[in-house]
């Protein structure tokens, strides 16, 4: 824009030059005089002028952009722009198209983080529910961080559509709000931008009684809401569906100023006029936007998520009837919120468990042969990556085809040319039906080079242990096992007995198994263990003895241990070799009796009592003669 008012200072002093230059230029005394005092007004005018300069900000002969007063570096701007592309809108989708784009560019310009959204939206009673479309990026993400990329989609709206004039605005709005859809930069300067030609009606998928209810939550999350529209043209907001009007008694009672003065007003935001200069006012409202985005305050603490992470690859194959586990990286690792909100695309091809699902992994439940997208999304701005779930009944590597379907077990053993089959099931379905199983042994007894391993694994499918069974170990097809179930440091009396009977010092673990009795044939057995890498020795406890005996060794590795047998009952694994016969233990002899001798008491020492033992014995004479002379006399009388 051209600045008519102020005289750049630049030009100022090439007047002065050009008049001083003059000045030396002396034809006569009176010229000479009169340029002289001409001078003299002249840098009189000069000073007045450079005075008003001191107090006017410089203006660039065009202005472009924001004042450079405003700072928005390293600040987040959200704008979620919401335009109605009914039919209605066919005169005026072209304009709006070229200067959304402009108003995007401004945006980018500022010096902000800038993240637009864009969703258009038409009639759903009439137009069906998919008729409001939230555009994503090539990573599934609502929020285009490149301005190229925004304004590409921009120049993809068509207008078309719509039945009745009131358009499903609040529909809309409901994905702006809604975190499954949307979710905001933390510390974000947050804006909706609607544009329409219309009134709106109150149909919705989100729960919402009428536009109240979707003012109510734009305001909760600090979303400044602004319409742009013909103010001042009167609303026709006729509803067919429900025969009545939305709002006012009958066309004309209200313009379209009248019909969004609630939703700006409550959400701090304005109206702009499309009738009028409709570019002006788009910039100076982006203007507005990348102050208030230069004005908000962002703790010093905190650290933005800028990115997420699902692996590097794009397709994962998974089995039905599986559970899978899938864990994220959040970048920065300090980031200040890493919590991720997780969705399948097709819930008939896959489930996602979420009692199990944290924010820091995903646990699926393939549940349908078909593809889907498993989406993570950040909290904290929406930040999403994704891979393509592509689910199958059974999958081959080439060497091994995994299933989670007992019953297809024998035909992949005859139909395929892997050499080895991985059933996996869930650690609480540890019986599989005695027909199937028949079959499955049957069959891989015909085929000596092919193996099936029974690989039994929690809820979040990774594995607890596993049966591995060959072709050309297998001596009874028939012999049915009752259940897989395997408890390894359970606690059985008997067993612990018989292992301190041992009288080894050594680590031990007790293992019961299930089923009690013969095997099909040698099973190669792979389970978790808490010993110490290397050898570990194997013992069978023997109920009828009450004693253990040799079982052979075990091969433990990282946390696993691997052994074969033919027979189950309860085992001990031990990693030191059990001490089977130990000599018997001396008994203690019994101390020799210690012969007992009286002691000596030794009367106190009282003094000298000769006389006082003498007066006692008179007195018991004296006694005595009395008695006698009493007798005597009675017997006289």
């Amino acid at each position: 824009m051209k600045n008519n008012l102020i005289c750049s200072r630049k030009s100022l002093t090439a007047c002065v030059e050009r008049t001083i230059l003059l000045v030396t230029k002396k034809e006569n005394g009176g010229y000479e005089m009169k340029l002289k005092r001409k001078l003299l007004v002249f840098l009189a005018a000069v000073c007045l002028l450079a005075g008003n300069l001191a107090a006017v900000p410089v203006m660039a002969e065009e202005t472009t952009g924001t004042e450079a007063s405003v700072d928005c570096t390293g600040k987040y701007v959200n704008i979620a722009l919401v335009v109605d592309t009914t039919g209605s809108m066919a005169g005026d989708i072209e304009t709006v198209k070229e200067n959304l784009s402009a108003f995007v560019k401004e945006i980018a310009a500022s010096g902000a983080i800038p993240r637009i959204a864009l969703i258009e939206y038409k009639d759903i009673q009439c137009d069906g529910d998919d008729s409001t479309v939230v555009h994503k990026t090539p990573d599934y993400s609502v929020w285009y961080d490149d301005a190229g990329q925004m304004v590409a989609e921009i120049e993809k709206l068509e207008a078309y559509g719509g039945g009745d004039s009131p358009e499903s605005l609040v529909d809309a709005l409901g994905y702006v709000t809604n975190d499954s859809v949307m979710t905001f930069n933390r510390y974000a300067a947050k804006f909706a931008f609607v544009l329409t030609d219309a009134a709106y009606n109150n149909a919705n998928r989100w729960g919402y009684k009428d536009m109240n209810d979707a003012i109510a939550q734009l305001s909760a999350k600090g979303i400044q809401t602004t319409v742009v529209t013909h103010k001042d043209r009167y609303a026709d907001t006729w509803d067919d569906v429900t025969e009545g009007y939305i709002m006012g008694d009958g066309y004309g009672s209200l313009t379209l100023s009248d019909v969004y003065a609630d939703l700006t007003s409550k959400t701090g935001g304005t109206i702009i006029d499309m009738s009028e200069d409709f570019e002006k006012e788009l910039s100076t409202y982006a203007k507005s936007i990348i102050a208030a985005t230069a004005s908000t305050e962002v703790d010093a603490s905190y650290v933005p998520v800028t990115s997420i992470s699902l692996g590097e690859a794009e397709e994962v194959p998974v089995v039905t009837g599986g559970a899978y586990k899938f864990p994220i990286t959040v970048n920065p690792s300090d980031a200040t919120v890493k919590d991720i909100i997780w969705s399948v695309e097709d819930e008939s091809v896959a489930t996602i468990n979420k009692d199990l699902t944290t924010s820091e992994f995903c646990v699926v439940n393939p549940v349908n042969e078909g593809t889907t997208k498993l989406i993570a999304k950040t909290t904290d701005g929406g930040y999403t990556a994704f891979f393509t779930l592509t689910v199958a009944d059974s999958l081959s590597d080439g060497t091994t085809t995994i299933t989670c379907k007992p019953e297809l077990v024998a035909g992949i053993l005859t139909g395929s040319t892997d050499t080895k089959v991985a059933l996996k099931l869930d650690e609480s379905a540890t019986t599989v039906d005695a027909g199937i199983l028949k079959d499955i042994f049957t069959t891989l007894s015909t085929l000596p080079s092919k193996d099936v391993t029974f690989s039994f694994q929690d809820a979040y499918g990774e594995e607890l242990y596993s049966w591995s069974f060959s072709g050309s170990e297998l001596k009874d097809a028939s012999t049915v096992i009752n259940s897989f179930k395997i408890e390894t440091g359970a606690k059985v009396d008997a067993v612990t007995a018989a292992v301190s009977a041992t009288g080894t010092d050594g680590t031990t673990e007790t293992i019961h198994f299930a089923h009690d009795g013969l095997l099909p044939g040698t099973a190669t057995v792979k389970e978790r263990t808490s010993l110490p890498d290397g050898t570990s020795y194997l013992y069978y406890y023997n109920p009828s003895t009450g004693k253990l005996e040799e079982a052979g060794e075990a091969k433990v590795e990282g946390g696993w241990v691997t052994y074969k047998i033919e027979h189950c009952c309860d085992y001990v694994l031990s990693s030191k070799v059990l001490n089977l016969s130990p000599a018997p233990t001396p008994a203690t002899p019994a101390p020799a009796p210690q012969a007992q001798t009286t002691p000596t008491v030794k009367a106190p020492n009282t003094g000298d009592n000769t006389g006082i033992m003498a007066g006692i014995s008179l007195l018991i004479v004296a006694i005595a003669l009395v008695s006698v002379a009493e007798f005597m006399r009675r017997k006289r009388a």
